[in-house]
């Protein structure tokens, strides 16, 4: 049986990229073929994945495919819609999906799918995909997206990336004496944070390192993300990424799979400033004390670190539902 993979796996983001290889390597592992859509030169060099960019082609060679992850739930506003480039063509390419899937009679399994706690789906062609005449089965990954699909066909599990470290286990740890924050921010946001950071003296009292999330190839989308000029991680391989992340005691993030990566690995995440569906992970996590938009809360966590996060209770049962996924995904392969 030939498996495809279909999501943003050409945007060169950690979190779409990562979520690629985890079910690239459990599909791998049970010996099925596989054919990533769209996959970036350097992410099919570190799979040693088949790729193609033609989603004709992709759905006629495929027998069923994976919607792999990803913010699939998340609506667009109608003037991002008109005005951005990459969100019309990620709107647009649910209409190429469908019409290839009733070309070739083909269906999805859409895995740990997401939204931001929307009330309805603005694109018909979603609508129209997470249906049964499409969708053998599949999950989503907050409870309030079961709103969005056909309920009687998902299941909610937590988000798939807190299993990261079932794939991708722990090989290095931090070095330094002091305690590690990565910080992942946009630059909208982070000024007021790193002053207030300057105004306390944490880059003194611990070691601080940005993470840049987006690949330096990606030039569409700008240098968005707040860089330290002396300390920063640039995004280029997945393994490295991940194991630069495993090496943290803190992370600070504006986006949501950096933290859930964090998580993983047991390291607390702060969502500052971040997007809606990073807050409703945290609530359904069990952490909304951890949802901050305020710099000087921020910084008085972290000055008050091992009451804050030292003695930090992962949501163990969270952790473990999540690897659920791959059960709802072995059961919906085998019934095809």
């Amino acid at each position: 049986m030939t498996i495809g993979i279909w999501g943003l796996y050409d945007k060169g983001n950690f979190g779409d990229d990562l979520m690629a290889a985890m079910f690239f390597k459990f599909l791998k592992n049970k010996k099925y073929d596989i054919i990533i859509y769209n996959a970036s030169s350097y992410l099919k060099e570190e799979l040693k994945a088949n790729s193609t960019n033609n989603i004709d082609d992709f759905v006629r060679k495929c027998d069923v495919v994976i919607i792999g992850g990803g913010g699939m739930l998340v609506n667009n506003s109608l003037l991002k819609f008109l005005l951005k480039k990459t969100e019309f063509q990620f709107e647009y390419s649910f209409f190429k999906l469908l019409k290839a899937l009733k070309k070739y009679n083909k269906r999805i399994i859409p895995v740990s799918i997401g939204g931001a706690n929307s009330a309805d789906l603005n694109n018909i062609f979603k609508k129209t995909l997470f249906t049964s005449k499409y969708t053998v089965n599949g999950t989503v990954r907050l409870k309030s997206d079961l709103e969005l699909v056909q309920p009687d066909i998902f299941t909610y599990l937590p988000d798939v990336v807190l299993s990261t470290y079932k794939f991708f286990p722990k090989s290095i740890e931090a070095k330094g004496t002091k305690k590690r924050i990565i910080l992942n921010l946009k630059n909208k946001n982070a000024t007021p944070l790193i002053e207030t950071f300057k105004k306390y003296e944490i880059f003194d009292k611990f070691e601080v390192f940005s993470f840049s999330s987006h690949a330096e190839s990606k030039k569409e989308f700008g240098s968005y993300e707040y860089v330290l000029a002396d300390s920063s991680f640039k995004y280029a391989k997945l393994t490295d990424a991940i194991n630069f992340l495993s090496t943290s005691d803190l992370v600070i993030s504006s986006k949501l799979h950096v933290g859930v990566t964090a998580l993983s690995y047991n390291i607390p995440f702060i969502s500052y400033n971040g997007p809606q569906k990073a807050k409703e992970f945290l609530k359904e996590y069990g952490k909304v004390e951890w949802i901050e938009s305020d710099p000087e809360a921020v910084v008085k966590k972290i000055l008050s670190f091992d009451m804050n996060f030292l003695e930090f209770s992962p949501n163990n049962q969270n952790v473990d539902k999540s690897y659920g996924h791959f059960d709802v995904l072995s059961k919906s392969l085998s019934s095809i």
